[in-house]
């Protein structure tokens, strides 16, 4: 068993050589709100596995009410410039104590987020954090698989005080142009290609403009990354970027400009062993790999957010991404739901702050190209004032029709329309108990030869229609739904991969002659 988990960098769009992951054995005591704990009563978890996971190593999954107090002892060396201690995601509110010292608070269950630790580090050091999370029984992701606690690395960092807070590079007309944050006079910008250096400068301003000659565009059967390094009087980082073009246009999807048939799967990350995250980043390769090699360029990460290192593999392989804003709120009945639940004007408004953060720190990855605002439709509201920097989609919510694309299955010619289809269920292990499926299947021929024709029905009510392309619902089994692909952990392929390995190929070769 890795006892030390995820000691990858998490952060590569900012990278510096100087930290230290605390991913590891810790201690944790669950109680009820109101309870301190007490000296005999932690165990050991495994984080950034949430409790009640096996992977955890902690069997107790906590309850409404009840507080999770986490407890790490470590030795570190300070130094003289900052320190910093980063969460990658812990859900939802959380203290944080250094040494007895109380250093901040934190409310989200999936920004990423910091806290200064230079005044009260030292060679020897307790760290506490205490984790409440009041919506275990919110409607959403939660509502079927609630948890809580600790689920990102968690990491010490060293930076000077002038440092580089942000490098963001845009791409426009054979042009890049590097936007850098930070407190600094001024900075030295290197860009290489494959490690050869094509360019090198010195600017002042906080807008660094390059020409690119020869650009080397960043594709799906090309997924071409560039590296820069941004090196200031105190501070020097690494990130990488790539050159890409993401537009609607009169309903087609365009990458780079030119018109494409998205071919998607849905993935809804819950696995039994490791809840909402992978067990490592070799299982993460190994389930983008299977997504790649059954023809699908696109994934729809649904109810839940990856960490930026999943990403980072996306950038690497040449996946879109299309990712739903994690839903999180209580219910409220209404008359005018139709059905769907409704959110209070305070939830609204911590929407909108969350969300501007995660679209912020997402922002530098080019595989995501699009943001599901309400999946389902649930507490679906029009999002004014909200900037999204790529492409975007509401009409889940179907009484509200704004957005760049639309999955609901109506054909609108101004966005760019992608039908959900599947549902399809067949248990490839025994299984107690009837699966979650708008249709269920107990033979394999059978449930293999209905898939195949859902597919092929595709060609006249979706390629000829004009839509842009599909999402197939799902990539795994998850909970009591037995619609995937693959059974749960992705542990076994269930469908005969050649029937989308060439209904894949086809689509997009009619899909270019359609057009």
């Amino acid at each position: 068993m890795n006892i030390k988990p995820f000691q990858e960098y998490p952060r590569m769009s900012l990278q510096r050589d100087n930290y230290v992951i605390l991913n590891g054995l810790w201690d944790l005591q669950i109680c009820s709100k109101g309870q301190d704990p007490v000296e005999d009563g932690f165990q050991s978890i495994l984080v950034p596995f949430v409790p009640g996971t096996s992977a955890s190593l902690y069997p107790k999954k906590p309850r409404e009410n009840e507080v999770l107090w986490y407890q790490l002892q470590f030795a570190y060396l300070p130094c003289e410039k900052q320190t910093f201690l980063h969460f990658e995601a812990v859900d939802q509110d959380c203290e944080i104590y250094l040494n007895g010292v109380h250093l901040g608070n934190h409310r989200g269950s999936y920004d990423a987020f910091e806290v200064d630790v230079s005044s009260v580090i030292k060679y020897q050091n307790i760290l506490v954090v205490r984790v409440e999370d009041n919506e275990l029984s919110a409607f959403g992701y939660q509502k079927d698989h609630p948890f809580s606690g600790i689920y990102g690395s968690v990491w010490l960092e060293n930076r000077p005080i002038h440092c580089v807070d942000e490098v963001y590079v845009e791409y426009k007309d054979k042009r890049v142009f590097v936007h850098l944050k930070g407190d600094f006079e001024q900075a030295a910008i290197i860009i290489t290609e494959k490690g050869k250096l094509i360019h090198s400068g010195i600017t002042n301003q906080k807008v660094y403009e390059v020409e690119m000659k020869h650009p080397h565009l960043w594709s799906l059967e090309d997924p071409f990354l560039y590296d820069i390094y941004v090196q200031t009087e105190e501070d020097l980082v690494k990130s990488y970027f790539a050159l890409r073009t993401i537009e609607k246009k009169k309903g087609k999807f365009c990458l780079n400009g030119e018109a494409m048939w998205i071919n998607g799967i849905v993935d809804e990350t819950w696995l039994e062993k490791s809840g909402p995250i992978c067990a490592s980043e070799k299982e993460m390769k190994e389930r983008l790999s299977q997504i790649k090699a059954l023809g699908f360029q696109a994934i729809r990460k649904y109810g839940t957010l990856e960490r930026s290192r999943w990403f980072y593999l996306c950038d690497q392989m040449g996946i879109l991404v299309f990712q739903d804003v994690p839903q999180s709120f209580q219910e409220v009945s209404s008359l005018f739901a139709w059905g769907k639940k409704e959110r209070s004007e305070s939830e609204k408004k911590e929407y909108r702050q969350e969300t501007s953060i995660l679209f912020e720190q997402y922002k530098t990855h080019p595989s995501l190209v699009a943001w599901i605002l309400f999946p389902d439709g649930h507490g679906a509201f029009e999002p004014k004032n909200l900037k999204v920097n790529c492409l975007w989609d509401i009409s889940e919510g179907q009484r509200l029709l704004s957005g760049d694309f639309c999955l609901n299955g109506h054909l609108d010619a101004s966005r760019i329309s992608i039908k959900t289809i599947g549902g399809l269920g067949y248990w490839q292990e025994s299984h107690h108990g009837l699966g979650h499926a708008h249709k269920q299947y107990g033979d394999k021929i059978d449930w293999n030869q209905a898939i195949e024709d859902l597919l092929e029905a595709q060609v006249e009510t979706s390629v000829q229609k004009g839509y842009a392309g599909y999402f197939y619902k799902r990539f795994q089994d998850c909970g009591r739904k037995n619609d995937g692909l693959f059974s749960k952990e992705a542990s076994v392929i269930k469908v005969n991969p050649r029937i989308f390995e060439q209904w894949n190929r086809y689509f997009r070769r009619l899909y270019k002659h359609e057009r």
